[in-house]
């Protein structure tokens, strides 16, 4: 099972997100930057409300 390191117990409406911000942060890691690509899919605020 996937660590819920961010949703413990998400509802099912929040998965795509969290999907969405898992390989966001795998390729940042990578040392690429996706900020445009954030911008077009997301609110900056949405990304970072859930970072603990």
């Amino acid at each position: 099972k996937k660590r819920g390191l961010y949703w413990p117990s998400e509802p099912k409406d929040m998965k795509p997100i969290r999907d969405l911000r898992k390989k966001a942060m795998a390729m940042l890691v990578r040392g690429k930057r996706l900020e445009d690509m954030h911008m077009e899919l997301m609110e900056p605020e949405q990304l970072e409300m859930r970072e603990g």
